[in-house]
């Protein structure tokens, strides 16, 4: 496949002794936490087995650069994180690549793990770089499909305890993927084409052989502005124990991932505003259980009444607005406010009728920042959502050194 073909070539140029000096930085972050009863790790960003006032060693990075020619470079990031249980991961590559870019050339070819090109806020990985806590609920809260299962109207996050299935965000929260991609830019413009692994829901690797495809335009018109737009199509379902006997690998890529997103950037005096908008179209089975006496007998995909698998068309729209205040009279610090809203379509189903297949949710979050030093940054967050009744409130202060 090609994702192999990327790493083994990333792999065969790691290997070699011949690499000019590897730049190396990183990024560590520690964080004092608290939520309410509701939390999720793909909820609020608190774990659910950690809704306490607590502190602990959130990230660790590690980021290298290794100019192979003039043409040639290789980065990568090894992330230590904790995961939606609380615990710290193993160290894992989370971007490799390398890229082609000709220096008297407008364009560039990368390879492997790469930043995903969708969005605004893909760009903005590291706490150091972001004005926020957490991404948006666009790429941060979990939603009824399953990459086993198609859509299922189970518990947030985790859908079970055997066999592990998170639901997927809209864009994966990693925000990376794998994949080739093509670039072009110039002063105020870019573009950017990848064939990846899968659409933006994204995930490491899949054992099925899902791909996809995602574009972005950007234009910047000015210092103060910048819009872009970006697409994607893919497959994105895994196979499992779950599937296997119901679905062929050629029948689960038929299960697809579709959106379209803008976005905006506005800069002005000590104000900036940031605004986007995802709008996700879904092509997905339906799961569900079949209980006799409380007693799980079967789990069933849904059919129609000729005996088929039913495929079920479901969207939503999920978009937020950041405002971001530096005050002339705090050197060094911020204050913003995001409005954040995830709203979620009807669905028909000739099993089901119409139906609600998941539900809206809105979250606001302010934050006050403060640069301790160039390289120190201080971030104290407070959001609330869904029913503002202090079930799914999270509070975080997270300090995050570069060097």
């Amino acid at each position: 496949m090609i994702k192999k073909s990327i790493f083994s070539y990333l792999l065969m140029f790691i290997t070699l002794p011949v690499f000019a000096q590897v730049e190396i930085t990183g990024t560590v972050d520690v964080a004092l936490k608290m939520g309410g009863s509701a939390s999720g790790y793909f909820v609020n960003g608190i774990q659910s087995e950690y809704t306490h006032l607590n502190t602990r060693l959130e990230e660790f990075n590690l980021n290298f650069f290794a100019p192979i020619s003039e043409q040639f470079f290789i980065e990568a990031r090894t992330r230590i994180k904790n995961d939606p249980q609380g615990k710290l991961t193993p160290p894992k590559l989370e971007l490799a690549n390398i890229t082609y870019s000709p220096p008297d050339k407008q364009y560039y070819f990368q390879g492997g793990k790469i930043i995903m090109p969708f969005g605004f806020y893909p760009s903005r990985q590291l706490q150091i770089n972001r004005t926020f806590v957490d991404y948006p609920m666009a790429y941060s809260y979990s939603i009824f499909i399953s990459r086993e299962r198609g859509w299922w109207k189970g518990s947030r996050g985790n859908y079970g305890a055997e066999n592990v299935d998170y639901g997927v965000q809209n864009i994966f929260y990693g925000a990376y993927t794998s994949g080739l991609m093509y670039g072009w830019e110039n002063e105020k413009s870019a573009v950017r084409f990848a064939l990846t692994n899968e659409p933006i829901t994204g995930y490491d690797a899949s054992n099925t052989a899902t791909l996809g495809g995602i574009a972005r335009f950007t234009h910047s018109p000015s210092t103060y502005l910048s819009f872009g737009l970006s697409a994607t199509h893919g497959s994105f379902m895994h196979q499992n124990a779950v599937n296997d006997s119901v679905f062929t690998e050629s029948e689960l890529s038929e299960f697809t991932q579709s959106a379209l997103g803008t976005d905006i950037q506005i800069g002005f005096t000590y104000f900036e505003i940031i605004a986007e908008a995802t709008f996700s179209n879904w092509n997905v089975p339906g799961f569900t259980r079949i209980y006799t006496i409380g007693t799980e007998v079967d789990e069933l995909f849904l059919r129609d009444d000729t005996g088929s698998i039913e495929k079920l068309k479901l969207s939503n729209l999920a978009y937020n607005i950041d405002l971001k205040f530096e005050p002339p009279s705090f050197t060094g610090g911020y204050i913003a406010v995001r409005f954040d809203k995830i709203t979620f379509f009807d669905a028909t189903s000739e099993t089901l009728g119409n139906f609600m297949w998941d539900y809206d949710n809105t979250r606001i979050t302010t934050v006050i920042g403060y640069k301790l030093d160039r390289n120190i940054l201080l971030k104290i967050s407070f959001s609330e959502q869904d029913n503002f009744n202090g079930n799914a409130y999270a509070f975080k202060a997270y300090l995050t050194a570069a060097f």
